[in-house]
């Protein structure tokens, strides 16, 4: 009896760079045909070896596309972006730290996380917020261990948190970041969270968004939920809350015009629904 010869695809490994200082970049996405993947903590990635040309992303760095037939090592070097951050004011305030954002109800509902997601909550300027500093993240995190729908398994991701200014034109999130790339957070604590920022920055006047974003090194799964899961609250006025799910390859996405998102409204009697994320400023 001969048996037939089993195939696997092998490996390339790659390690994803910066080009002027050579140190390796924590979670870039690498878009590969219909996949997506993220590199780890190292900046590095296994790719089958049936990968040609791939696509590098990095809101901090300038997208690459790379032919693997010419790459030669393993190391790939992609360039910073050029733009101009808007001035940060270090100062002192005479008042008290205080939270903003959709932050205040405990309510029994959370969204399920997913690596390449993103969610993105929209904190509107308003004059009692002039001259006063972010100085931390606050998000209100849930871990799960049951399994509700269509999903294979519940496992662990990084989080990613983030301050970006609104588009002038979509009004969604724009692609720089204002706290360089931002903060990671691997905790496999729940509950109310404060995430110090390196350097306060002034709350702009255009309002400011707040990012958080779901890592997993390797293949982005949308069959896969991942730990913590972020709660959300019911609100009386219209979301705030937009998404990206980047495993899809979408653009950002207003929860006011999510189908899914207005089905899921309708069948708890919800006018709207936000993300529990804002900032403390002082």
């Amino acid at each position: 009896m001969v048996s037939a010869p089993s195939f696997a695809f092998a490996q390339k490994m790659i390690c994803v760079k910066e080009k002027d200082s050579g140190q390796p970049i924590p979670y870039a996405n690498i878009y590969m045909d219909d996949a997506v993947y993220y590199t780890d903590k190292d900046g590095a990635l296994e790719l089958p070896n049936k990968a040609s040309t791939i696509r590098i992303s990095h809101i901090c760095y300038v997208d690459t596309i790379l032919n693997l037939a010419e790459l030669k090592g393993n190391d790939v070097f992609i360039s910073p972006k050029t733009y101009q951050i808007p001035e940060i004011t270090i100062g002192k305030s005479s008042h008290g730290n205080r939270q903003i954002g959709p932050m205040w109800k405990k309510e029994h509902l959370y969204y399920g996380g997913r690596s390449g997601l993103l969610l993105g909550v929209f904190l509107p300027y308003q004059q009692e917020y002039e001259g006063k500093l972010v100085n931390s993240i606050v998000a209100d995190l849930y871990h799960n261990k049951k399994l509700v729908g269509n999903y294979d398994e519940i496992e662990n991701a990084v989080l990613r948190f983030d301050l970006r200014l609104p588009d002038a034109q979509t009004k969604a999130p724009s692609s720089t970041s204002l706290i360089g790339g931002g903060v990671i957070y691997d905790s496999k604590s729940g509950g109310s969270i404060t995430i110090p920022l390196e350097s306060p920055i002034v709350f702009p006047r255009t309002g400011l968004f707040v990012i958080v974003e779901w890592i997993v090194k390797g293949e982005c799964k949308e069959t896969v939920l991942y730990n913590p899961h972020i709660r959300m609250s019911k609100s009386k006025s219209q979301s705030v809350t937009w998404q990206k799910r980047i495993y899809r390859q979408e653009n950002w996405m207003d929860w006011n015009r999510d189908e899914a998102m207005q089905n899921l409204q309708s069948s708890i009697q919800a006018k709207a629904l936000n993300a529990n994320i804002g900032v403390q400023i002082y």
